[in-house]
């Protein structure tokens, strides 16, 4: 037996014998770091209404819709962050996004709107809040590639949502609330608020681990995937075929204020998915990692590693 077999041993012997059994530390006690990449295309609309954002700690998609919808995007891209941390305590990050919603709701005065979703990474104990109106989504996988979290659309799909719209006054003329908005919740649309549609968002929280990955983008994207674990299949598609031909990823090509250019590559394939799928909206994507700190996302080992 080696020397460093051998204390392993006794150290595992005594430890057992003076009742200490030897234990792995939890995830919450594993300090963890999201790294992210992000894209925003046009496609093939005259105009471009979509805005997003991320830090490593605060991410949004904001999808602006009707003729002043990118006024209302803006705002939110100007101010929602800046109310969150205004109004955040650690304690109580779900009621901060909810001031939030509503401290930046009060700013718009328009009858054109914007979806949001938007999610904070609170690095104390590795939760993600999130808050959400209409149905830019986000989507929260495990390194195994299933569905750990997902955010609801606002939508007449939802029974809740439709009970919701009645019980205000509002009505729904195919699919639509007042005949007009396919979302039942959003910023904006002044003259839709007596139908139910408000901005109050959805919250809610998952705990991240190392190896989980995540999917934020407006409904450009969404639209074109038929269920939300396909997204993170195609995901480690692209993934794997960049291990095998690096030469695919050039960082000449990316903006590095976009968040790491392996990650900016995935979240451009994600758009052009979309788009082979027929998507013509504005497409905006962020794809993210979780690893432990300091532990750059890479390329090696297996697709979910």
């Amino acid at each position: 037996m080696s020397n460093s077999r051998r204390v392993l041993f006794l150290s595992l012997f005594f430890g057992r014998l003076l009742g200490m059994e030897s234990s792995s530390p939890t995830q919450s006690a594993i300090k963890l770091d999201i790294e992210y990449g992000m894209s925003c295309m046009q496609n093939s609309i005259p105009y471009m209404q979509d805005r997003y954002e991320a830090d490593g700690q605060f991410f949004g998609v904001y999808d602006g819709h009707g003729p002043d919808g990118h006024d209302v995007a803006d705002t939110l891209l100007k101010h929602l962050k800046a109310e969150f941390n205004n109004h955040k305590t650690n304690s109580g990050l779900p009621e901060s996004f909810k001031k939030a919603f509503a401290a930046t709701s009060s700013q718009i005065d328009s009858s054109s709107g914007s979806t949001a979703v938007a999610a904070y990474f609170n690095n104390q104990d590795n939760s993600l809040h999130v808050a959400w109106v209409g149905d830019s989504r986000l989507v929260v996988y495990g390194r195994d590639g299933k569905t750990k979290y997902a955010t609801a659309d606002h939508n007449a799909l939802r029974a809740d949502e439709r009970e919701r719209v009645m019980k205000a006054g509002g009505f729904f003329w195919g699919m639509r609330v007042g005949g007009k908005l396919n979302m039942t919740r959003a910023f904006g649309n002044k003259e839709l608020t007596r139908n139910g549609v408000i901005a109050d968002p959805e919250v809610g929280v998952v705990t991240l681990a190392h190896g989980d990955w995540g999917i934020m983008a407006s409904d450009g994207f969404w639209d074109a995937i038929s269920e939300n674990n396909q997204a993170i299949h195609l995901l480690f598609s692209m993934r794997y075929e960049l291990t095998q031909n690096p030469k695919l990823m050039s960082e000449s090509e990316y903006n590095k204020n976009d968040g790491d250019v392996q990650l900016i590559q995935l979240a451009k394939y994600l758009q052009e998915y979309a788009c082979q799928k027929h998507s013509a909206d504005n497409i905006s994507v962020i794809v993210f990692k979780v690893s432990e700190h300091e532990d750059a996302p890479d390329l090696e080992g297996t697709w979910y590693n």
